[in-house]
């Protein structure tokens, strides 16, 4: 709260601003509740704002988790479970694609900190525009 300069407001409005970006505040123990219980489908993300890379992200883990269930059920039905994992070790690329949402919620895994005080800051740059487009009216 103390990165925006609050020059020019009254002390009312101060203490609306106040009021509101507490309401609004986003927190590190939800969000790393959210990532470590919901990360698969980028729950953490949507709290956080981040809407469109949290869209992306579960989308592309839930394809991809179909893709992997229907191939498993595949091979099961059809006996050539060892056909498909021989495959697999051939092409290691078919291995590493799947993996590419879950490297990137370890990488969110270090970055919450950082995502949570971006979201905070938003949030407040907004509610002060808001008010300060309030008092023009």
């Amino acid at each position: 709260m103390d990165y925006i300069s609050k020059k020019g407001m009254t002390h009312e409005e101060v203490m609306q601003l106040q009021y509101e970006y507490n309401n609004r505040k986003k927190t590190n123990v939800i969000t790393y509740v959210l990532l470590i219980f919901f990360g698969n489908y980028f729950l953490h993300r949507f709290y956080l704002g981040i809407t469109p890379y949290a869209i992306f992200g579960a989308i592309y883990t839930l394809l991809l988790n179909g893709v992997i269930i229907y191939f498993f059920r595949e091979a099961y039905i059809n006996q050539m479970t060892f056909d498909y994992i021989l495959f697999l070790l051939m092409h290691p690329h078919f291995i590493i694609l799947p993996l590419i949402p879950y490297l990137w919620l370890l990488l969110d895994l270090f970055r919450v900190p950082q995502l949570v005080d971006y979201a905070n800051h938003q949030s407040e740059l907004a509610l002060v525009r808001a008010i300060k487009r309030s008092r023009d009216i």
